[in-house]
């Protein structure tokens, strides 16, 4: 028997935050359909800075494949509920949620 996938009413928009000493270049999500497109688009996340994000789709599962990319090469990549998270902190070499 397999738990039931859980899907979001409503997301709960988050704030991505900046605690390493790298730039965030990338930002991207897989909810199982492959990798999206850089949420950051051009722009970069400068060390000690934060950003809203928003999910364009808000019906989707709740637990999202996400990948973050730092200046230095670094990519971390993590499972997260995003119908719970509200800020997503990245460190030189872990994130965390609340």
């Amino acid at each position: 028997m397999t738990a039931p996938v859980a899907f979001a009413d409503d997301w709960a928009d988050f704030e991505l935050h900046n605690g390493s000493n790298f730039t965030i270049v990338s930002f991207t999500t897989n909810e199982g359909d492959g990798w999206s497109s850089n949420w950051l688009g051009r722009d970069r996340l400068e060390p000690g800075a934060a950003i809203e994000m928003r999910f364009s789709d808000r019906k989707g599962p709740c637990d999202v494949q996400f990948r973050v990319t730092a200046s230095d090469g670094y990519k971390y990549e993590y499972t997260g509920n995003f119908c719970r998270i509200q800020n997503l902190y990245v460190y030189d070499k872990s994130i965390k949620w609340d």
